[in-house]
């Protein structure tokens, strides 16, 4: 898969025009730095996690499955048909770890970030309002950032007569 550098800073600045966008726009936070950069931190670091997995799991399912991948070709299908089953088993997995976390909300989570904001001085309801709202930019993140490296990912992999190129010899 040629060019990823470019493919994981595409899907970085969009996951984060897009997550932010909504945040600000909605007047969700407020637009001070105290706000955008700590958000942004935790954003851009769940998108990398995501698309490295994602990428991972991608080119090793793709290895692995040339043998059903070239068959599918030959019959018509076209390129996002023949690797459906193993785009959607990759952003699966590459989501696995964000969800998985999402377990611990209220037992590690809830209480650690909480109690470093009122320590700061902040309103509790307003500490874990602000909790929620980091958990659900994370999975938003995480939705986001496996379908665009998805998108942006998976053509490389075929030649212009829709051939897979990294077939196994």
């Amino acid at each position: 898969m040629g060019g990823i550098t470019w493919k994981i800073a595409v899907t970085l600045i969009i996951v984060e025009l897009v997550t932010q966008g909504i945040l600000l726009g909605l007047h969700i936070v407020p637009p001070t730095a105290q706000y955008i950069i700590p958000i942004s931190g935790m954003l851009i670091r769940n998108a990398m996690i995501l698309s490295i997995l994602f990428l991972n799991r991608f080119s090793a399912e793709i290895n692995s499955s040339n043998d059903e991948i070239e068959p599918l070709l030959s019959i018509g299908r076209t390129p996002k048909q023949a690797i459906h089953k193993q785009l959607t088993c990759c952003i699966r997995a590459s989501m696995i770890p964000t969800i998985e976390s999402q377990k611990t909300i209220g037992l590690v989570q809830l209480p650690g970030m909480m109690r470093c904001q009122i320590i700061g001085g902040a309103d509790p309801i307003q500490a874990v309002q602000f909790q929620i709202l980091i958990i659900f930019a994370l999975l938003t993140t995480a939705a986001l950032s496996s379908i665009l490296i998805e998108f942006l990912s998976y053509q490389t992999l075929f030649n212009e007569r829709m051939q897979l190129i990294n077939a196994r010899k």
